[in-house]
């Protein structure tokens, strides 16, 4: 389905379909939400495997298996940072107002 977002937004107000590009600022705005909420539970799993695994590690076997463990979380952090920063690219094109470019 091809977004407002992805095509030239002001076409969409020209047709009189600019409701569309308020529904999709709408999505967005609550993928933004979704990844800010995962990014957070990623960094908590990250902190925790690191107090928990890789500080009290006794062994070379266990304390390489928490860092394969860490990397396994920056990978999520990672992933749900770009769905943000993807979000909020696609919230400047959409032409949000400064309220919701404030937030995000």
């Amino acid at each position: 389905v091809p977004l407002p977002s992805y095509i030239r937004v002001q076409h969409f107000h020209d047709i009189g379909l600019g409701s569309l590009v308020e529904q999709e600022i709408h999505l967005r705005q609550g993928q933004a939400n979704n990844a800010l909420h995962e990014l957070h539970l990623a960094l908590m799993d990250k902190a925790m495997i690191f107090c928990t695994d890789v500080q009290q590690g006794g062994n070379y076997k266990m304390t390489t298996w928490a860092w394969g463990q860490i990397s396994n979380a920056e990978a999520m952090v990672q992933q749900h940072a770009a769905i943000y920063c993807q979000c909020q690219k696609q919230l400047i094109a959409l032409g949000a107002g400064e309220d919701i470019l404030g937030k995000y």
